[in-house]
């Protein structure tokens, strides 16, 4: 697998960017087709229902695999706080 746990990635959202829209969040560092792909599916989803859908759940959008789930957890480490002390 790639980098952390998608699971610890929930810890480092800030919480005020989960009530987001998916549309409203800086996914600049993603492959642009994933983007795209996750956009099509999650755009109008807040950020804190798609963390809380299983990594599983993320890998079954279609155009949206392993690499894009890494990307995605870069791109939500960037959003997030430095500390995981909430955890």
């Amino acid at each position: 697998m790639y980098g952390r746990a998608y699971s610890t990635i929930v810890c480092l959202v800030k919480a005020d960017a989960l009530g987001k829209k998916v549309s409203e969040v800086d996914l600049s560092g993603m492959n642009p087709s994933a983007r795209r792909a996750l956009l099509a599916h999650e755009g109008e989803t807040e950020l804190g229902q798609l963390l809380m859908k299983t990594e599983a759940e993320i890998l079954r959008i279609p155009g949206f695999g392993r690499k894009s789930l890494f990307e995605l957890q870069e791109a939500l480490e960037r959003i997030g706080s430095t500390s995981t002390d909430s955890c």
